[in-house]
């Protein structure tokens, strides 16, 4: 059984994580929005000139942040449901900051979410060609 203080640690711990991928999300956010663009760029697209298989998605999900759905929608199709879905993960994290449920319970099934989706969402399109 875990200790009380163990579990405390773990909470605390938990919502600090939760707390740092907020504020940098909100972050990203509010820098895109300013018209400063997405930081860095697609290293494939430098060397080969040719769009790499999440350019697609990348563009697609800076025209909605940008609040153009028709743009965002026109450069891939998933982009769409996928912000939707960072949109929830990011509400679920706040919520989880004020009132946090058991860490490892959560844990698991966010990193199960998120690589799921991201995996499918970003290549498989792109193998499916």
């Amino acid at each position: 059984m875990i200790a009380v203080d163990d579990l405390a640690r773990r909470r605390a711990g938990y919502r600090l994580a939760s707390a740092i991928v907020l504020v940098t999300l909100l972050a990203l956010v509010a820098w895109v929005a300013a018209g400063h663009g997405l930081p860095g760029g697609s290293s494939w697209r430098r060397a080969t000139g040719q769009e790499g298989p999440t350019g697609g998605l990348t563009t697609a999900m800076h025209a909605l942040l940008r609040g153009d759905l028709a743009a965002g929608v026109a450069r891939h199709p998933a982009a769409l449901p996928i912000f939707l879905f960072l949109v929830a993960q990011l509400l679920w994290r706040a919520a989880l900051t004020v009132r946090p449920l058991d860490p490892a319970r959560v844990w698991v099934a966010d990193l199960v979410a998120s690589l799921g989706l991201f995996a499918a969402a970003i290549y498989l399109p792109y193998w499916l060609r």
